[in-house]
Order: structure tokens, then sequence, then C-alpha cells
């Protein structure tokens, strides 16, 4: 609900002149004059400026030898050029109220808004909130950041959230937003056009075509109220004191930014904008993290949760031991370089072997495979995988293990367009196998490779997260069936602990030496009829339901559903509830009130216990602690300090969040 503030009939004289200094109108209508805290903002800010023009009016009268009384100062009004200056210096809080008076209608505007997935309704409503509630720091900067897994739709929150920005902006004084992306390709997908007739839109070409974002990066120089820009273009202006005013920054994959001297620039660039960062994964080390730059954490989506929720594929880690012998360094005479290069070659080729068998029957069952390389002599490693899957016999017959049609995407005789085309054909079907060293990474969306070798052991959670998110979009089968992603990593002895793998990515136990471990996670909704169940029976029989959506077409989407926790149930899928249901003869495709009421006598667990005394929420210790910011930043700083955090209900039976009072450290 828009916060509002009453204007008393002695403020109204005051309000009306600040109207005609900044040209834009604070008063709502209605029978009593009332305005909202950020045009009041921008009121007081217009009266600030005059005082300060009429204190400098005093002092050229003073120096004049004349002599002003406070009630002829105070009787002084700016003439109409004064009154122009004025406006200008304050277009920037007129804009600021424009975008938050924007937001808070587009997020309220179900034709807006049904656009979006369920989960993305959530960051774009938790956006919302950042942007109205928290603080600004000293600087005048809004900084905060949003952490999603790759393929849950990232892109298209972005566009969601800069259409809401600009909801309400003046076309003669538009709100202003930079977007800053680490590449060239990124760039053009984020601007979305397609490149021929048969590609689709992506990015606000899809989403949002009617903001129509120009490009800025080493071949196009073209500046607007919206542009997408690269890093690099954004390091060199900011270098040369060129970098254009914006009101907002938005940055697209914010680990990209974490460097020195880029991150430096961010801090320089940030005074009195609004910046929000978007990234898979927030921290690229313990000493360069998404918050020490940008302070607050928005919203996160983590790979493992939106694997639970349905949003991504059901994922499958294995971590494989194998023993590689490789020659002695003394024994083998080689210098340093060329031993280390033929110690790298012994583990590839041993690795390589051990994953053709995994590589081979995805291929023959329709899926995608990606290979990832070590570096090394223009994609030479990449080179050799695409050269052993195409191996024939000297009689052109196919070897063993069979002619797979695979490529070695990236190296220097590859264009950019070239790459892009070479992916299509990947998507389409005609090329089974990517290997690569670097050229599949942040932005390639290859939604039918459903099978990562990593032949890389990683020493950077950032990289592995990274690779495992581009096997992780969901894809159907031939037959409507949700794929499995696959992930196959190898225990490196050279990294040690050191080493991170994509079990790792989704919070899975550290193997035993030796072990072969695998790790699996699954949607907790998988595998029922959803349209089955009557969304209005639930509605009016719980009146709280969690909805998820997972869908491409907008007319034909698959709804799942599960019990919330203001509902006073503890979070429990839809299958789970139907297998209680089943339990005690219950097998309608509709679940009504009375069917619930039995759950509750029969199954008591599945009731959000009541708080005791020991306990308080985390509103009311946020409060007490005089914690600044938001509340759900001060909630994930309860996480990082290993605080357990409980759902229980009060006295009157809301279901609200809890800790033990005695586990806060004061």
């Amino acid at each position: 609900m828009e916060q509002l503030h009453r204007i008393e009939s002695d403020q109204l004289e005051r309000v009306v002149a600040a109207e005609q200094y900044v040209g834009y109108t604070f008063v709502t209508s209605g029978d009593e004059p009332y305005v909202t805290p950020e045009r009041l903002a921008i009121m007081e800010a217009a009266e600030t400026k005059v005082e300060e023009m009429r204190q400098s009016l005093a002092v050229a009268v003073k120096s004049l030898g004349m002599e002003v009384s406070e009630e002829q100062l105070n009787a002084w009004n700016p003439e109409p050029g004064q009154v122009i200056k004025l406006q200008h210096e304050l277009r920037h809080e007129r804009r600021r109220a424009r975008m938050l008076d924007g937001l808070r209608a587009y997020l309220q505007d179900p034709e807006k808004m049904d656009k979006f997935r369920d989960h993305q309704k959530e960051a774009l409503h938790k956006l919302g909130r950042f942007v109205e509630e928290t603080e600004r720091e000293e600087d005048g900067s809004k900084r905060g950041y949003v952490d999603m897994a790759t393929g849950t739709g990232k892109t298209g929150v972005i566009t969601g959230f800069v259409d809401g920005l600009k909801h309400f902006e003046d076309p003669a004084d538009p709100t202003r937003i930079v977007i800053l992306s680490p590449t060239q390709q990124i760039t053009k997908q984020t601007i979305g056009l397609p490149m021929t007739d048969q590609d689709e839109p992506k990015g606000f070409a899809k989403f949002t075509p009617e903001l129509e974002p120009t490009s800025y990066y080493q071949y196009d120089h073209t500046i607007s109220p919206l542009t997408v820009m690269t890093n690099a273009s954004f390091g060199n202006l900011m270098k040369q004191a060129l970098m254009p005013e914006t009101d907002v920054v938005i940055i697209d994959e914010t680990h990209t930014v974490l460097g020195e001297q880029i991150s430096e620039f961010i801090r320089r660039y940030a005074p009195n904008k609004l910046v929000v960062g978007f990234t898979a994964t927030p921290d690229y080390s313990t000493d360069k993290t998404s918050a020490s730059l940008l302070k607050n954490r928005i919203h996160s989506l983590p790979l493992p949760e939106a694997v639970r929720r349905g949003i991504l594929a059901p994922f499958e880690a294995e971590l494989r031991p194998l023993h590689v012998d490789v020659p002695d360094k003394d024994a083998s005479g080689l210098e340093t370089r060329e031993y280390n290069l033929a110690v790298e070659k012994a583990y590839f080729d041993a690795r390589l072997e051990d994953a053709l068998p995994d590589i081979v029957a995805a291929v023959q069952k329709g899926e995608g495979v990606l290979v990832r390389c070590p570096p090394g002599g223009d994609v030479w490693f990449a080179r050799r995988v695409e050269e052993l899957l195409r191996e024939k016999d000297s009689m052109g017959r196919n070897k063993p293990p069979f002619d797979i049609r695979a490529l070695a995407l990236g190296g220097s005789d590859q264009s950019l367009h070239k790459r892009q085309r070479f992916v299509e054909l990947f998507n389409a079907g005609k090329i089974g196998v990517f290997a690569y060293v670097k050229s599949i990474n942040m932005g390639t969306d290859v939604p039918r490779a459903k099978l990562l070798v990593n032949l890389k052991p990683e020493s950077k959670i950032v990289d592995i997260t990274q690779a495992a998110g581009r096997v992780g979009r969901y894809w159907e089968d031939a037959r409507g069936t949700s794929v499995k992603a696959k992930c196959i990593d190898y225990t490196d002895p050279r990294l040690g602990d050191a080493q991170f793998t994509v079990i790792d990515v989704l919070n899975g136990r550290t193997p035993q030496a030796g072990e072969d471990l695998v790790w699996e996670v699954t949607g907790e909704l998988e595998g029922i009829d959803f349209n089955s169940v009557s969304e209005l029976d639930f509605n009016s029989s719980l009146g709280a339901v969690t909805r998820f959506e997972l869908g491409k077409d907008p007319e034909h989407t698959n709804r799942r559903y599960s019990i919330t926790e203001a509902a006073g149930y503890f979070d429990i899928g839809l299958p789970y509830l139907r297998q209680y249901l089943e339990s005690v003869g219950i097998v309608d495709d509709e679940i009504g009130q009375s069917d619930i009421a039995t759950l509750e006598d029969l199954f008591p667990e599945l009731r959000i216990p009541f708080a005791s005394k020991d306990y308080v929420t985390t509103r009311q210790l946020k409060k007490e602690l005089g914690v600044r910011g938001t509340h759900m930043n001060f909630e994930h700083q309860l996480t990082e300090q290993n605080v357990i955090t409980t759902r229980m209900r009060d006295g009157e039976g809301t279901v609200r969040t809890y800790v033990l009072r005695k586990d806060v450290r004061q």
C-alpha cells in the first residue's frame, strides 16, 4: 500500500509554491491533500534550493551596503529564469520520484506481470521492496544484488525491472539507465534482436521491445536513455572522465566487476544512483564478493533450490577418483614447462577415455554433450576431443566408439558469428558434442546440453558453477519427459582440498578418500498431473497457496502448487500431500476443506508449532538491536553467523520467522 502523508492546511501554501518551483504535482487527488514520501523529498529539496538562493541574495544585498529584513527575504520568490534553473537542478529528484511511482504501479499491473513466471515475479517484487524500503548509503547510492541460478530467467527479470523503472517516465526527461555486461555476445543477447528471420527474439526484444535499448561497445557507440554497455567500454569511459550521468546502473554478471580497477570505477560512479547487480555466482573469491561492492542481497535463488522447485532440470553430479600414471620428472629429463604439459596430457587422456561411454550413451539418446577442456595451444585439448570422437579407420569406417559429430568450439580461427551459428546447430541436434575451453560460459544458451564432462578440475567455485549452469536448463525429450542434467568430474590430487566440483555447487557432502560419489537433487513436484488439481478449490479452501509455474507458452502452462507456511503447515510439496491423502483413502482430483481437516486430525506433525517465550521474531530482534537496512538482509546476516531461523506461529496463529534468543551474538 502506498504510504501517504497528510498535508495540514498551514503547509498547503508551501506545497503549492514548491510545485511551481519544480514543475511537478505533489498533491494527490481526493477530498483532502496528501503527498507521497518520494514527492515530499522533492518538495523539501526544492525548498532547500530556494532557501540557498535567498541566502545568496541576502549576502549580495548586504555587500552593497543595503539592509534587508527577514520578512522581505522570505517574501522573495525566484524569477522565471531562476525557476527554470531550479527545475533543471531538481530533474534528478523528479526522475527518482517517477521511478518509484512507476515501479510500484508496474508491479501491481496484472497485464504487465503476467508474462513472467512466478519465481520471476517473486524476484521483481523483492526488487520493488528494496527500491522502496532500503535506506541510501552515505554517498546517496542505493546498492544491492540478485543471485539467480543460470537458466532461471535472470534476463527476463532485468527487462521487467527496467520496464517498471521507466513505467512513468517523462518522454521529455526520461529515466536514464545503463546496463553493464561482460562481453559483446551478452550485450547483443540482452538487446535480443534476431539475426535472421528464423531466429526468435531474446532479452528486451522478447519481453519489452518498445524500450528499444542501444548498445555501446567496440564497434557501436550509441548512447540513449537505455544503453547496454560492455564492462570494457565502461572502464574506458571512466578513465577518460567521459561516462555520461545516469539514474540507474544495472550490472549483469556481477562477479565480472569485482576486480580491483573496475570495482573502484563502480564505486566512483555510484553516488546518488540506484545500482543493482544480477549474477548466478555472487562471490568470485573470499575477498571479492558481491556483498562487498553492492551491500544488500535482494533475492537469492541458488541452483539447488531452483532444481527442487522444478524451475531447473533434475541434477546428478558424479565425482570419480581415477588413478593416472604420470611420468617421473627426474626420469623424464623434461624441462618444467614440457613436463607439466606431459602430466596434463596424461590426466586428460585418462579422463577422456573413462568418460567416452557416458558421452556415447548421451549422444545416442539425443542429448547434447559439453566437454570442458584445459587451456593450452589455441584450444589444443578441445581439438583433441573433436578428432577422437570423429576418428575413422583407413577405410573410412567408423572406429569405436563410433563417428560422433563433435566440434571444438572456440579458437583463433572462429569468429563470434561463426560460434553463434554452431550453437544454433547444436541446439537443433546437428552437432552432438561441443569441446571447449572458455567459449561456452556466461550467456551461452544450450538447453539441449544435458551432460557436462569436466576435464579441467577447478579451484574456483565461480567457474564450476557457471559450467554446471550450462546443462541445468529445463528440457524435454521427444516424449515430453524432463531430461536429467548430469555432470561428471574427476578428483585431482594436484588440487587436493582446494578443488571445487559440481557436488559443491549442489551443496553435497564431502567424499571419502577414493570414493566414487554421486549426488542427486530432484524436483519435489515431479511426476504429478498438476492440471487435475482445482486452483479455485485450493484458493477457497486454504486462502494461502504458493504457485510455481513452469512452461514456455503462457496459453499452456503447467501450474504447480504447495501448501504454504502461511496456511499453518510446514512447506510440503503436492506429491507428499497426495501421499498423505491416499494413505487414508482420499483419491479425489480436487482437494477440499474436509480433506484438509482430515489431514490435521491424522497428521498433527504437519502443523507449525507455536513459539515459546525463548524465541523472538527476526523483525523484533532487528528492531531491538537497532540494525539498519532491509529485513531480508538482516536475516541473511543471521544465516552467515550460523544463527538458525525457524518458522513458528505467534499467539494469534500467524506464521513468522523466529530465532532462539540465546543463539544471537549481541
